[in-house]
């Protein structure tokens, strides 16, 4: 019976090290979003994509507020009264809540 414990507890410590080791920093937030956007936007509106090229990272960047979980993050993003969270865990995002952008 304590083997089993002992291994369920080392398990969990290196699961919990691994998500603490690879949270994703806010630089690699704003570069997923800005691309997630890109992608709406497509070929749709030449100026809108042009504009969004040149100030869309410093603009996500700006309006994003990051709060650090120890072994998650998570990342609000508010735009023009739309508002995206998302959740930041093992290099990856994860949308959370309605959709915003």
């Amino acid at each position: 019976m304590k083997k089993w414990i002992f291994i369920i507890t080392i398990f969990f410590v290196l699961l919990l090290g691994s998500m603490f080791v690879s949270k994703p920093s806010k630089a690699k937030y704003t570069q997923w979003l800005t691309a997630r956007v890109e992608e709406r936007i497509g070929d749709e509106n030449f100026i809108i994509g042009l504009g969004f090229d040149m100030f869309g990272k410093q603009i996500i960047d700006k309006n994003t507020a990051e709060s650090d979980f120890l072994f998650w993050k998570v990342y609000e993003t508010e735009f023009q009264g739309k508002k995206i969270t998302c959740i930041g865990i093992y290099q990856s995002f994860i949308p959370i809540g309605k959709k915003g952008f």
